[in-house]
């Protein structure tokens, strides 16, 4: 197993974790007032995600690890610009 895969894996197993708690939490709580009127938006982020994991599958075995890195730095500069100018 390549060393990207392994990262991308470990990545992708943590967050599958968070999800299941996180939804687990969600399912408890769907009488609640307020909860139930979000969740097209929870079922929207949910399919995003699904989507998210198969392209990036698709997407892995033709990126070097330098190549992922380079992106993820990247994507959270943006996100700190982001952030900083109040845009998000």
């Amino acid at each position: 197993m390549s060393v990207l895969l392994a990262v991308c894996a470990t990545g992708v197993v943590v967050a599958c974790l968070v999800d299941a708690a996180r939804l687990a939490v969600y399912a408890g709580h769907l009488s609640a007032p307020g909860v139930a009127d979000n969740l097209p938006l929870l079922l929207a982020a949910s399919a995003c995600a699904f989507a998210g994991a198969f392209a990036g599958a698709r997407i892995l075995g033709k990126m070097t690890l330098d190549g992922v890195n380079r992106l993820v730095g990247w994507m959270l500069l943006v996100l700190a610009g982001l952030l900083a100018t109040g845009l998000v």
